[in-house]
C-alpha cells in the first residue's frame, strides 16, 4: 500500500525528533544550535533535506534549486553559494535545504 503523504511527513517530522503534536510544552520544540548540532541531528536534517529535494512529499517531481534559491532570499554565504554552484544539478537543491544557513531560518 502506498503511504499517504501526510504520512511522510508525520514520519519525516519524528525522524527529526519533532513528532506531530508531541511537544509537551507550550514554547514548541527547540530551536536552538544546541538541539540541533549534534551529529545524528545533522545526518536526520540532511536527510529530510534530500527527501523533500527529490519530490518525496509532493508530486515526485524534483525541487529546482534556482526556484528553491530565489524562494529563501538566496541569503547564502559566500562559501555556500560556492559549494552549490560547483556541484551537481541533482545535489543543489538538497545542499541548500541542508545549508548552515537553513539552521538559522
Amino acid at each position: 500500500t502506498q503511504e499517504p503523504k501526510f504520512g511522510r511527513v508525520v514520519s519525516n517530522l519524528t525522524q527529526l525528533s519533532m513528532p506531530l503534536f508531541g511537544c509537551r510544552t507550550p514554547d514548541g520544540y527547540p530551536n536552538t544550535e544546541e538541539a540541533w548540532l549534534s551529529p545524528d541531528a545533522t545526518i536526520r536534517r540532511v536527510n529530510v533535506a534530500i527527501a523533500i529535494a527529490k519530490g518525496r512529499f509532493g508530486n515526485n517531481e524534483e525541487v529546482e534549486p534556482e526556484s528553491l534559491s530565489r524562494t529563501l532570499g538566496n541569503a547564502f554565504s559566500d562559501n555556500t553559494q560556492e559549494t552549490i554552484a560547483s556541484s551537481p544539478k541533482s545535489l543543489r537543491s538538497s545542499l541548500i535545504l541542508g545549508s548552515p544557513e537553513m539552521m538559522y531560518r
